[in-house]
This record gives C-alpha cells, sequence and structure tokens, in this order.
C-alpha cells in the first residue's frame, strides 16, 4: 500500500493559522492522507481529545512543533514532546534537546528567506554541520512557498548528509493541505513503527500544485526580489520587528474574524 503523508501543518494554535483540528481532519480525508503531523510555531497544544478526533477518522497523528532559533531560521521535531519547548533557541540547543526526546529533526523549507536554515546559517559552518549531520528529513518540496527554487541544492544536501527528502504543505489554511505529500510503500502501517518508515523507507515527495499555481509562485518571487522594500526589510528590519509586525498582522485578521 502507498502511505500518504503531511509532515507539516498549522493548526489554529499558531498565530499565523487559522485551521482548526476538525478543519485538518477534513482537509485530510478529502485529500486522502494517511499520516499527519502538526507543528505549531512554537506550542505544543493538542490535548488526547483531538488525537481522538484524527483516530476516529482513521488518521495517524504525529506529535511535532516548529521552533524558531534565535536567529529566525524554523526547525521541526517530529515525535515530540513539550520537554523540547523549554530552553535556549540556539539551534543546536534545540536539535539536542529533539534528539534526547526521541524525536526526527527536520529542516523545512532550507531557503526560504528569513526563515530557512539554509539561508540563514549556510556562513555558519560549524552550526550548518552540526544541524545537518543531526537531520532526519528535508523538505524538497513546500506547499507554501515557491516549490520549484533551488531543487538541486536541495537534493544535493540530501545526498551529502544522507538526509530523506520529504513534500509537505506547510499548511496554513484548510485549503492548503494536500499541495505537497511524501509517499512511502508500506505494508501496513501503525503508529509503532511510522517512525521508522519515516527514516527507513524510501520516500517519494510529491507536488499537487497546478501549473498556475507554480506560475503565480514564481511571479511573486520575482515581483519581491524587484521590490526595494522587501528585499530591506529582509536584509536590514531587525527580526523581532519583523515578528512583531507579522504577529500584528494575524492577530487584527482574527479581530475582524470576530
Amino acid at each position: 500500500m502507498i502511505l500518504c503523508c503531511d509532515l507539516h501543518i498549522h493548526s489554529e494554535y499558531s498565530f499565523d493559522c487559522f485551521c482548526s483540528i476538525r478543519d485538518i481532519i477534513s482537509a485530510a480525508v478529502k485529500s486522502r492522507i494517511d499520516v499527519v503531523a502538526v507543528t505549531d510555531h512554537n506550542v505544543m497544544c493538542l490535548t488526547p481529545q483531538h488525537e481522538a478526533l484524527f483516530a476516529d477518522a482513521n488518521i495517524s497523528y504525529i506529535r511535532g512543533c516548529e521552533l524558531s532559533t534565535k536567529e529566525g531560521a524554523h526547525i521541526i521535531g517530529l515525535f515530540v514532546d513539550s520537554s523540547i519547548l523549554s530552553g535556549s533557541v540556539h539551534p543546536k540547543d534545540i536539535v539536542e534537546r529533539i534528539c534526547r526526546a526521541g524525536g526526527l529533526v527536520v529542516i523545512p523549507h532550507p531557503f526560504k528567506p528569513v526563515t530557512g536554515f539554509v539561508s540563514v546559517y549556510s556562513d555558519r559552518k560549524d552550526i550548518f554541520d552540526y544541524v545537518l549531520s543531526k537531520t532526519a528529513l528535508i523538505e524538497l518540496y513546500n506547499g507554501s512557498c515557491d516549490p520549484q527554487n533551488n531543487l538541486p541544492q536541495i537534493r544535493q544536501l540530501a545526498r551529502r548528509y544522507s538526509l530523506g527528502l520529504i513534500g509537505a504543505s506547510d499548511a496554513h489554511r484548510p485549503w492548503h493541505i494536500g499541495r505537497s505529500i511524501t509517499e512511502y510503500e508500506v505494508n501496513s502501517c501503525n503508529l509503532e513503527n511510522l517512525r521508522s518508515i519515516l527514516v527507513d523507507r524510501p520516500s517519494k515527495p510529491v507536488l499537487n500544485l497546478s501549473q498556475r499555481h507554480l506560475t503565480w509562485f514564481g511571479k511573486v518571487v520575482k515581483l519581491r526580489k524587484k521590490i526595494r522594500l522587501y528585499r530591506v526589510s529582509i536584509e536590514f528590519v531587525p527580526l523581532w520587528l519583523k515578528t512583531s509586525i507579522k504577529k500584528a498582522f494575524y492577530t487584527l485578521q482574527r479581530v475582524l474574524r470576530g
């Protein structure tokens, strides 16, 4: 059988997301996804009651979290508990906590400006090599940023550091779920062997975006490169200010939604 996984999904507990748990389940069922990982930003708020909802829908659920380093890069931990939330936000410390919790380290959207690990740390060889040496999976496709960029470089990193390649939606809205997934060929699946499947089985990253969506992503990327204000904000605006503006923007959206 083919096991379809979306290993990077956000819920309403992320400040910039508007997906309820029921929205995630409904979208996953519609997209025929077997496994989901909820990876909210720096929080883990799902309860046993939420987990029961996934079980009722016959969807395997992975506890995860997308943690931010002190420089703003994102690192995901899968199969983790809330112990990873406390401590230093240095990338080495984040990775060590994920590993101590028995989790898998995942690098999402590696080349994304501001939050991509490679974009932030490519010139910090000690951090770069250490984190990637502890990493299990890296996103080849991310359904929420331009999935056509840097594919050869990501494949090269995967070969160099023996990383599994995955596709994930990075969904922040219900209709984003399933934009990119990872397929594994398995005989059976249960929570007991799910971790070993992700680590040991060959993966097939799948991109489910139409050509229209891909063209749109490409145009947005080109437009951003031309806009001087965007380039200045990326290079010179402090991370704390960019984060504060982003949180204020999404807080306003929540207020307007009622």
